[in-house]
């Protein structure tokens, strides 16, 4: 049991709590790791179900002011390569 009822209210009853136990950031399943192609180098994360709009090809992705082009976006590995460059355009 989770929950359990007394005259004061429901309480929980486990010892972790119940925050630790769920996720409300994410959309579940790996973070996807943002990987400069070049020199292996991580930059960042975004959850696995922002990876489509976030970090797919093409994408441009801000790194400390630095502009990256997403060149290979992998939901099998949880992986988006990228590379510094200068887009004429900008993504979302």
């Amino acid at each position: 049991k989770l929950l359990r009822r007394r005259a004061s209210g429901w309480h929980w009853t486990r010892r972790e709590r119940a925050a630790d136990l769920a996720d409300i950031r994410g959309g579940g399943g790996r973070p996807v790791q943002i990987v400069e192609e070049g020199t292996g180098r991580l930059l960042g994360t975004v959850d696995a179900a922002a990876a489509h709009t976030a970090v797919h090809e093409g994408a441009v992705h801000l790194h400390q002011g630095r502009t990256h082009l997403v060149r290979k976006l992998d939901l099998d590995d949880s992986v988006a390569l990228v590379e510094q460059a200068d887009p004429p355009y900008s993504t979302v």
